[in-house]
C-alpha cells in the first residue's frame, strides 16, 4: 500500500460528547493529538484515506512526525523520481 496521508488527521476531530447528539453513553471520544509533521507534501491518495479510516475506526495512531521529530518526520522512501513517506509506525491508543 503506497499510502500518502499528507497532514490529514488520523483521529476524529471534535467528537466530544454533545448534549444535542444521540451518542451512546459509553462512547469514548478521541483525545486531540499533536499535529503530525509530514515532509511528504503529496496530496492524500486512496490508500492514505484507507489508512486514516483504519486509524480512526480502531484507535491506532500514526507515530511518524509525532515522536523524535528529527527522525520520525523523515522520508522513508527515495528514488530518482522523488521522496515519500510510505512506511508508517502505528500505535494503539488506550481505550
Amino acid at each position: 500500500m503506497n499510502a500518502r496521508t499528507s497532514e490529514a488527521s488520523d483521529f476524529i476531530v471534535d467528537d466530544e460528547i454533545d448534549d444535542f447528539l444521540p451518542i451512546d453513553e459509553n462512547y469514548q471520544s478521541d483525545l486531540p493529538l499533536e499535529t503530525r509533521i509530514n515532509p511528504d507534501n503529496s496530496a492524500l491518495n486512496t490508500s492514505g484515506s484507507s489508512l486514516l479510516k483504519f486509524c480512526k475506526s480502531t484507535g491506532y495512531r500514526i507515530l511518524n512526525g509525532r515522536i523524535d521529530k528529527d527522525f520520525s518526520s523523515s522520508f522513508t522512501y527515495s528514488t530518482n523520481n522523488g521522496n515519500s513517506v510510505v512506511d508508517y509506525a502505528l500505535l494503539k491508543t488506550d481505550s
